[in-house]
């Protein structure tokens, strides 16, 4: 499953990219749409119960490590994790504590990169000859903007 989560991310991650150059290009009143919806992509990545025995940091992918508080860390969850597991017994019920939460995480992680990936869909645009009213296609995006904007941000 995190295969699949990561490959629809870099699916939905490049057609955005293209979405957002096309229309940028043809529709610039849908420029704002696209800037609005970079700028909350960001709040996908914040778990809302905090990174594993660190609940003061909340997102997933870059944090300082938590046995290195000078560098970031990429994915610290999965990095401190597997830090506690060095020396540990496997039989230990603190290595089975480690494991349980490291698996809670990763399924956290898969989550949380399929929100992301969800958040990239572009949102459909019509061109002038579908339109026949001025702006709806402009109305109707920012709608379904706002719509997953609410959803997002009350995670």
């Amino acid at each position: 499953y995190w295969n699949e989560s990561v490959y629809s991310f870099r699916a939905a991650a490049q057609l955005f990219d293209k979405t957002a150059n096309e229309q940028a290009g043809e529709n610039p009143s849908l420029l704002r749409v696209t800037n609005d919806q970079k700028r909350g992509f960001e709040k996908n990545f914040l778990l809302a119960e905090g990174l594993p025995d660190r609940i003061q940091y909340r997102h997933v992918i870059t944090a300082p490590s938590q046995f290195d508080a000078y560098g970031g860390s990429a994915f610290p969850g999965i990095g401190d994790l597997l830090y506690g597991l060095k020396g540990l017994e496997p039989a230990s019920p603190e290595h089975e504590k480690i494991v349980k939460q490291l698996k809670k995480h990763v399924s956290d992680l898969m989550i949380i990169i399929q929100r992301a990936a969800d958040y990239l869909k572009p949102f459909p645009s019509y061109d002038k000859a579908e339109k026949g009213n001025g702006g709806s296609s402009f109305k109707i995006s920012v709608l379904l903007f706002l719509v997953s904007f609410l959803f997002i941000s009350h995670i």
